[in-house]
């Protein structure tokens, strides 16, 4: 695994899409007030050179999610992966209409 982190690289655009077709920097209103900032859908530390920090890899996410418990599964996951011959991880955004009530239900498969 690669040690990469923010201060070595910094989000960009995908050279493998035209940039229509991916987010900019400021769709996620990235500023010091913001309580959004940009979550890597897969872990930087999983991408040789740049590639975690293409904007194509990034979805607005709240900075405590970021910082808490998505961490913490990207940590699961990489300790999974160590271990085993072959991994396949799939991430995204989940889109869902609004709801009165905000309650989320999960399943980890492994």
């Amino acid at each position: 695994m690669n040690n990469l982190t923010a201060e070595k690289f910094w989000w960009s655009a995908d050279p493998n899409f035209s940039e229509i077709f991916q987010p900019k920097y400021n769709d996620y209103e990235c500023h010091p007030n913001s309580i959004y900032n940009h979550g890597h859908l897969a872990t930087g530390n999983l991408h040789p050179h740049k590639q975690g920090f293409y904007l194509t890899n990034s979805v607005p996410q709240y900075n405590e999610v970021n910082s808490g418990h998505w961490r913490v599964i990207e940590e699961y996951i990489s300790c999974m992966a160590k271990e085993a011959e072959e991994t396949y991880i799939y991430s995204g955004p989940l889109f869902l209409p609004n709801q009165e009530k905000n309650l989320m239900e999960f399943q980890v498969i492994y």
